[in-house]
């Protein structure tokens, strides 16, 4: 016997549709607030084009408007500072907490501090194994 919800569709196969539309929108949801998420700088965005309805095309727009206006009230040199700092740190195999925190106080985005990592340790790629 199938749970069925009050839709005609089975439960499960509901469920499977809210995961689809989550992990969709999931990217624009996390941008925001001091250190804005990687999901909302440009080449992100790029690649995984417009989201499609109204709703979601507005909120990518307003997302993109305020990592604009963040980046352009902080302080260049104070977040170029930091992530030389989190380079360094990466270097030395030392604690990277306190540099990434330096990083996110100076509103340097989750973006620009991975791909300042990136630079250090490379980026893994998993070679599937069936």
């Amino acid at each position: 016997m199938t749970l069925r919800s009050r839709s005609t569709r089975p439960l499960r196969k509901r469920r499977a549709g809210l995961l689809a539309s989550v992990l969709t929108c999931a990217p624009l949801l996390l941008a925001g607030g001091p250190g804005v998420a990687a999901a909302a700088d440009s080449e992100v965005v790029a690649r995984i084009g417009s989201l499609g309805t109204p709703a979601r095309i507005a909120l990518e727009a307003k997302q993109l408007e305020r990592l604009a206006r963040t980046r352009e009230s902080r302080d260049g040199a104070a977040v170029e500072e930091a992530l030389i700092r989190l380079k360094e740190e990466a270097r030395s195999d030392g604690n990277l907490m306190y540099p990434i925190i330096e990083a996110s106080r100076a509103l340097a985005t989750e973006g620009e501090m991975i791909s300042a990592l990136q630079e250090v340790f490379g980026t893994y790629s998993e070679t599937p194994v069936f």
